[in-house]
C-alpha cells in the first residue's frame, strides 16, 4: 500500500488484508472462513477472488507465501524483450503455462460486483500480456541462436499481437485509474506503457531486418543470458524483484 515505485498495484486490492486487521481488533484468532465470510459482508467481495491476484507473483519456484517477495509480474511486464534482463531466472519454469491458467481462472469469476468489475478486467488482461511475455524473450533467443527464421518469423507475429495485448492493459489499466484516483500520477504509467509498446515495435523491426538479411547479427540476441541478482543475493525461493528503472535496462547512470 506504500505506492511507491509507479503505484502500479490498486489499493483496492489490499481489502482482505484490511480485513483480517479490522477483526484482530476485536478477536484473538481469526479463521478463513470467517475472514471470507466478514469480506464478504463488508465490501460485497468473495476473499477466494481476491486471492487468486496471489498467483501472479506466487509462480512455480517461489517460496510459500513468496516471503522473500518475488515480483515475477513487475518485472516480466516491463523488462525489455531484446535483451532480456530476468531471462535467466525464469528460463525453466515455463511461466507461460502458469500465466496462461491463471488466465482462465480470472475469466470463470462469476456474479463479480460492480464496483469491481475493472479490478478484474484489469487482471484478466495482465494475465494474458504475461502469458505471452513471460518466455517470448526466451523463445526469440533459442530461436537466434539455431538461426531458425521460420520459428523467429512466426515469434513475429507473437509480438504483433502482443502488442495488441499491451495496447488493451493499457487502457483496462486508464479506466481503473480514473475510478479510484485523481490524474495526478498516471503519467508515470503512460510513459512505462508507452515505452513497453516501442520496445515490441524495435524488436519488430530488428527481427524482421535480421529475417531479410538487411543485418547479419542482432547484437542484442547475441548476447549471454546471465541470472540477475542485482544487490540481492539469489536463493532458493527468490527469483528477483527490482524497481522499473532497474528492470528496463542495465543502462541506469543515477537514481
Amino acid at each position: 500500500m506504500w505506492a511507491d515505485n509507479g503505484a502500479e498495484t490498486p489499493l483496492t486490492t489490499a481489502l482482505p488484508v484490511m480485513q483480517l486487521y479490522a477483526e484482530y481488533t476485536y478477536k484473538q484468532e481469526i479463521n478463513q472462513e470467517e475472514l471470507a465470510e466478514r469480506l464478504l459482508g463488508c465490501t460485497g467481495m468473495k476473499l477466494e477472488y481476491f486471492m487468486l491476484l496471489n498467483e501472479f507473483d506466487e509462480v512455480p519456484s517461489v517460496g510459500k507465501n513468496n516471503l522473500m517477495s518475488s515480483s515475477p509480474s513487475k518485472f516480466i511486464l516491463w523488462q525489455d524483450i531484446l535483451t532480456g534482463l530476468f531471462d535467466a531466472n525464469i528460463k525453466t519454469l515455463e511461466l507461460g503455462k502458469h500465466y496462461r491458467r491463471l488466465y482462465e481462472k480470472l475469466a470463470q469469476l462469476q456474479n463479480c460486483e460492480s464496483d469491481y468489475i475493472s479490478l478484474f478486467d484489469f487482471y484478466k488482461q495482465l494475465a494474458k500480456v504475461l502469458a505471452t511475455k513471460a518466455e517470448i524473450g526466451i523463445n526469440l533467443k533459442r530461436a537466434y541462436d539455431q538461426k531458425d527464421k521460420q520459428r523467429m518469423a512466426i515469434h513475429v507475429e507473437q509480438l504483433k499481437s502482443l502488442k495488441e495485448d499491451m495496447k488493451y492493459l493499457h487502457e483496462k489499466h486508464n479506466r481503473l485509474w480514473f475510478e479510484l484516483y485523481k490524474p495526478f500520477g498516471w503519467e508515470v504509467l503512460d510513459i512505462r506503457y508507452g515505452g513497453a509498446s516501442a520496445r515490441i515495435d524495435t524488436a519488430i523491426s530488428r527481427i524482421e531486418s535480421w529475417l531479410k538479411d538487411e543485418v547479419v547479427i542482432i547484437e542484442e540476441l547475441e548476447a549471454e543470458r546471465l541470472v540477475y541478482d542485482a544487490k540481492y543475493d539469489i536463493v532458493e525461493g527468490f527469483l528477483g524483484t527490482e524497481k522499473y528503472h532497474h528492470i528496463v535496462t542495465t543502462g541506469h547512470l543515477s537514481h
